[in-house]
């Protein structure tokens, strides 16, 4: 049985140890007390200091799903129970829809010529889909895998990314260099002016800030949401894709000399 441990007003001092999540039983006494500090101090060192059993991870590799057509991105239902998967082969125009249950195709939805970037808003409600060749997205209704009607963004669209309110998507446009902001669902605002071949595209987790891949100008562009553009950062040959840790550090792939380059983002002050 757990035995409280007790803060004793008196004698300045606790007694008990319980096991394996002891209490803390305080008298109607100033939180900021020293002697009741010192008292919540040991418990969280004790705490702090039990060693839990950890199960290990095992990981398994399933057998491959077949029938897509040069399959170039997917994204997972907020449930997790879908997955959907751009076709990027020319003329296939398509996103098909994976039963993550069964491992089975089992919708296939018009999304323009050529779909290229994936992502789902944070309500899990809605896709949003590039086509590189259109320079349109298309917006999916996840329920019903149902598309709606595409709306013109720019010059090949490649990706896509959400700002955590869900209130914003920003698209990068390839030949245009831009990134177009769209205020969901629908509502395409003025492009922004980044590095030659924008490619990738990610949010930091406080959604203030966005970082774009160039191509050709090897380099990330920072923009402080919602268009302010900051000085573009060196990285390697050619950078493609970009992921952002909740640490608040970038990993950036660098296609031409197959290098990963980290970035230590600013901190919000």
């Amino acid at each position: 049985m757990t035995k409280p441990v007790v803060y004793n007003g008196a004698s300045n001092n606790f007694t008990g140890v319980g096991t394996p999540n002891p209490k803390l039983v305080i008298p109607q006494k100033n939180a900021f007390d020293p002697p009741v500090l010192a008292a919540m101090l040991a418990i969280e060192q004790y705490v702090n200091n039990l060693t839990l059993p950890v199960k290990p991870l095992v990981l398994t590799v399933g057998t491959p799903i077949p029938g897509f057509a040069h399959p170039i991105a997917v994204a997972i239902s907020l449930d997790g129970s879908k997955a959907f998967v751009c076709n990027s082969l020319y003329g296939s125009g398509s996103v098909m829809v994976i039963d993550t249950a069964t491992d089975t195709i089992v919708a296939t939805i018009s999304a323009g010529t050529r779909p290229f970037g994936i992502a789902i808003t944070p309500d899990g409600v809605t896709a949003y889909v590039t086509d590189y060749y259109s320079g349109n997205v298309t917006p999916i209704t996840i329920a019903t895998n149902t598309p709606g009607t595409p709306f013109a963004v720019g010059a090949n669209p490649y990706s896509i990314a959400i700002t955590p309110n869900g209130l914003t998507a920003l698209v990068t446009n390839y030949l245009a260099s831009t990134v177009t902001p769209i205020t969901l669902p629908s509502t395409v605002g003025t492009p922004i002016a980044v590095g030659a071949s924008a490619w990738g595209i990610a949010i930091t987790p406080d959604g203030l800030t966005a970082y774009v891949t160039n191509g050709t100008a090897n380099t990330v562009t920072p923009i402080t949401l919602p268009s302010t553009v900051g000085t573009p950062i060196p990285v390697g040959a050619n950078p493609f894709g970009i992921a952002i840790d909740s640490a608040g550090v970038a990993l950036v792939c660098n296609n031409v000399d197959n290098t990963v380059t980290p970035i230590s983002l600013p901190s919000t002050p």
